[in-house]
């Protein structure tokens, strides 16, 4: 199918979109480099783009900043366009999509030529993430990883003076820590884990050895390790140990406050957040790398640069990303943002030597993983949110939980096949 059937399809698709998105794009200036940046981040690149310009006084750059609710939309519909940014920020989760479409330049020969980027500057589980069957399609721009956060105080008082390390001690510790009196009360559970979450329950899955789909692409999420993963994750549910209602965010950090709950696994964002909302546990907790199981992987995310194949800018678009690499300016980025750094130099500066919070992300960006990198990586996500769902509630096994995950995720590979 050629990028231009696939160009004229959206077009037809997306024409009930164009009023929505008629006064977020159109033609840039040419001599300017056009930038998108989403959310937050987008909001801040003015602020990292000025020393940028400080080293090239002659740069002209233009930066637009969508949100990220429409911005998956507005890149789809600037493809079908012709009408794309030069350089984007991209989810992690969306370039397979776009290289289906030709939408993206490969970056191989630029990463070739260059003194700066190259595979070895960063940790697998983040330079994967832009890596399509041979050819990279992004460079890491910023990384998102999940550990664990844990009140020290309260594992003390049971008698551990550590996280737990295995999954044995994950049990063991949250058994130990669960409170409830003779009514069936809680005043404390062992720890919190989302009841739908298929990023939280895919780490689950990939430090017991199991995956979803196999290295060819076979759907392999029905097997003896992601049952026995699957039924370890329930069980702190159906025993009581974590609880099936307890939100995130703010909620969330209260419950930490008062101990309701002792453990949950989270995000660098995190950090601030609990310092912010609930400083009266300031010294009383921290983080530590997932509990182990064959492996201790949790999820890797964040946000890769990539070139449009249609921009006339190629070359302003690489040099651009190359600044942004620099491991200083990763730095000055983490200053503005907290956006974890992806360059291993970065993590080696002495910035981080006061902040062993921050190390430890930096240790669990060893051992990392991505979810499959395909294009319907959403709607699979979807039938594993929903059978996941179901196993938690107790309203099937695990095993039969798989068996559907297994023929709903075939489905959606054989309909994206047609």
């Amino acid at each position: 199918m050629s990028k231009w059937f696939l160009k004229f399809t959206l077009i037809i698709a997306l024409i009930p979109l164009a009023a929505g998105f008629s006064g977020c794009g159109g033609k840039h200036a040419s001599d300017h480099l056009l930038i998108w940046g989403m959310g937050l981040e987008g909001d801040r690149l003015k602020d990292i783009v000025k020393f940028y310009q400080e080293e090239n006084p002659d740069a002209k750059i233009e930066i637009q900043s969508i949100p990220w609710g429409m911005a998956h939309e507005k890149m789809i519909t600037a493809f079908a366009g012709e009408r794309t940014p030069d350089l984007c920020q991209f989810g992690t989760t969306w370039i397979p999509e776009f290289v289906t479409l030709e939408a993206l330049e490969p970056l191989d020969t630029y990463i070739a030529n260059s003194e700066l980027i190259g595979e070895e500057n960063y940790y697998p589980g983040s330079w994967q993430t832009a890596q399509i069957d041979d050819a990279i399609y992004g460079i890491p721009w910023y990384v998102d990883t999940r550990v664990l956060f844990y009140r020290k105080d309260l594992l003390s008082e049971i008698g551990y003076d550590h996280a737990p390390r295995t999954w044995d001690e994950l049990l063991k510790i949250s058994r130990e820590l669960t409170v409830k009196d003779a009514e069936g009360n809680y005043s404390r559970y062992g720890l919190a884990l989302p009841a739908v979450d298929w990023m939280v329950l895919c780490m689950f899955l990939w430090s017991n050895g199991g995956n979803i789909l196999s290295p060819e692409g076979e759907v392999i999420i029905n097997s003896p390790e992601n049952l026995e993963s699957l039924e370890f994750y329930a069980n702190f549910f159906t025993q009581g140990m974590a609880s099936r209602s307890i939100q995130g965010g703010v909620s969330l950090y209260n419950n930490f406050k008062t101990g309701l709950v002792p453990m949950f696994i989270g995000g660098s964002w995190m950090l601030e957040d609990i310092h912010s909302h609930v400083p009266e546990i300031d010294g009383q907790w921290m983080v530590a790398v997932l509990p182990k199981k064959k492996t201790s992987t949790s999820f890797v995310g964040g946000s890769n640069w990539c070139i449009f194949e249609d921009s006339q800018k190629k070359e302003e678009a690489w040099k651009f990303i190359e600044f942004m690499s620099r491991p200083d300016i990763q730095i000055k980025w983490y200053q503005l943002t907290t956006d974890l750094p992806t360059r291993k130099e970065a993590w080696e500066n002495e910035f981080f030597d006061d902040k062993p919070m921050v190390k430890v992300f930096g240790e669990q960006l060893q051992d990392t993983q991505s979810p499959p990198k395909i294009q319907k990586w959403e709607e699979m996500a979807t039938k594993i949110n929903q059978q996941m769902e179901q196993a938690v509630f107790g309203e099937v096994t695990a095993e039969e939980a798989l068996v559907v995950m297994e023929k709903d995720i075939t489905d959606v590979l054989e309909h994206s096949a047609r």
